[in-house]
């Protein structure tokens, strides 16, 4: 199983909205006790074995436009179908608080997703989506996902990744309804 963070390398973005699909493999790497292996295929990645099953974690380094090159890459060398690809992604279009879980769709206005998508060949990878929206109307789409969580968001941010974290045994066992049941819709 493959799971990827959108994000953006580099300092300057480390607490972007854009960031918050790194942010969530960073607490899955650490819930897991991941290992860090030497950068591969242009993306930070780690590893640990789970219940017999081989987990990969990564984080592209390609910028989000260019994370389906990183993903395909990795992908293709280790031989890791669509369908057991999870992707961390920033959604502005989805409330801050609430998370949409799909196991495959469209890439909407996600230009990390689009990526994905074209360099995949497809569109049958999982999906969970972390609300960062609404987008205020005096900003562009660029503008406010480069923007940092203001004071009260961040403050939040802690219990969407608790709710995040006790999802991870569905998403390792595959169980895709479970993870959709526990966090859809769900507002915090």
């Amino acid at each position: 199983m493959l799971l990827v963070g959108l994000g953006n390398p580099g300092i300057r973005y480390t607490s972007t909205r854009h960031n918050i699909g790194f942010r969530v493999i960073d607490e899955w790497v650490n819930e897991l006790n991941a290992e860090e292996v030497p950068m591969k295929f242009e993306s930070q990645w780690f590893e640990c074995i789970k219940d017999d099953k081989k987990i990969r974690l990564i984080k592209p380094q390609t910028y989000m436009n260019d994370s389906g090159f990183a993903v395909k890459r990795f992908a293709q060398y280790f031989n890791i179908p669509l369908n057991q690809i999870v992707v961390v992604c920033d959604d502005m279009d989805i409330e801050f608080g609430r998370f949409r879980f799909r196991s495959k769709g469209s890439a909407g206005t996600h230009n990390g997703l689009k990526s994905l998508i074209k360099e995949c060949g497809g569109a049958e990878f999982n999906r969970l989506r972390f609300g960062i929206g609404p987008k205020p109307d005096n900003l562009d789409a660029a503008q406010f996902v480069l923007q940092s969580f203001n004071p009260h968001e961040e403050a939040i941010i802690p219990t969407h990744m608790s709710l995040i974290r006790k999802s991870l045994p569905s998403i390792l066992s595959e169980k895709w309804e479970q993870v959709m049941q526990a966090l859809n819709g769900r507002a915090v």
